[in-house]
């Protein structure tokens, strides 16, 4: 499953203790998931390209499910 970075916030990185995607990824990338934990209020999101990562899904955009 392919997402695209659209950029982050500063809320959707302290929800949940995600990592912070604004320093390590670029705005309008294309990456792969590699894995998703879905939880009851946003769901967090590894990379294939960034697998020691969890990022909160909310700062990219699905591109095909």
């Amino acid at each position: 499953m392919k997402v695209r970075y659209d950029g982050g916030t500063d809320a959707q990185v302290r929800w949940g203790s995600n990592d912070d995607p604004r320093k390590h990824r670029t705005k309008g990338e294309i990456y792969t998931i590699k894995a998703q934990e879905i939880h009851s209020s946003h769901t967090k999101i590894t990379l294939v390209e960034f697998p020691t990562f969890k990022f909160n899904a909310a700062s990219f955009t699905y591109l095909n499910k």
